[in-house]
């Protein structure tokens, strides 16, 4: 049976259901400000709990396990009892309670582009773009032509984390191995070139 509340009540009701929302966003920001953000930090050692695993080779997600990445690299994956078991010998900096999500291998962009401009005249701020990757779940990514002297300033970076990007490999002109201008790659090839027909020639005077 359905009872509707005398209209005299519906004020009333309105009034509780505004303090449950301010108390329940007070509780929540003060969470907030009291557990710190572990994002565009470095950890040395990060415990992943609770994750489902996609591996990446056809093989079905797999979990729930605790990852532990060690400076950088995945060195263990499975029950948390191992995880607890070797937490007294090393000290982590960051743990992520990943119940509900899915961990998978990072994406590689074999072939892209870094844009300042998201067209002619309109800049767009490099970060926007290196946090749209990373977003998208590409943490490699294969710069094959721009600003080569940015580019390589900006590989530097990410090496040494100082900036939040994902990892860049600059390709910039290749030749055999060499990387230069279109100029400077076609005079070598012509160099390259007369040394062969020189050498051919005297083999056969």
């Amino acid at each position: 049976m359905i009872r509707t509340l005398p209209r005299r009540a519906l004020p009333m009701l309105s009034t509780a259901l505004v303090l449950a929302g301010l108390i329940t966003f007070r509780t929540e920001a003060q969470q907030s400000v009291a557990t710190p953000a572990i994002h565009a930090r470095a950890a040395r050692r990060l415990v992943i709990k609770n994750a489902m695993v996609i591996y990446g080779n056809a093989k079905p997600p797999y979990g729930p396990v605790d990852i532990v990445v060690q400076d950088g690299l995945i060195s263990y994956i499975g029950s948390g009892a191992s995880v607890v078991a070797n937490a007294g010998r090393q000290t982590t900096d960051a743990v992520i309670d990943a119940a509900g999500k899915y961990v998978m291998p990072g994406i590689v962009n074999a072939h892209m582009h870094w844009h300042e401009e998201r067209q002619p005249g309109i800049p767009q701020p490099i970060q926007y773009e290196r946090n749209l990757y990373l977003a998208a779940g590409v943490t490699t990514v294969r710069e094959v032509g721009g600003d080569f002297d940015k580019s390589k300033q900006w590989q530097a970076e990410s090496n040494a984390h100082s900036i939040v990007a994902p990892r860049i490999l600059v390709y910039p002109f290749v030749s055999k191995g060499r990387t230069g201008s279109p100029n400077e790659i076609r005079r070598r090839r012509t160099s390259r070139s007369r040394r062969r027909r020189r050498r051919t020639s005297s083999s056969w005077a």
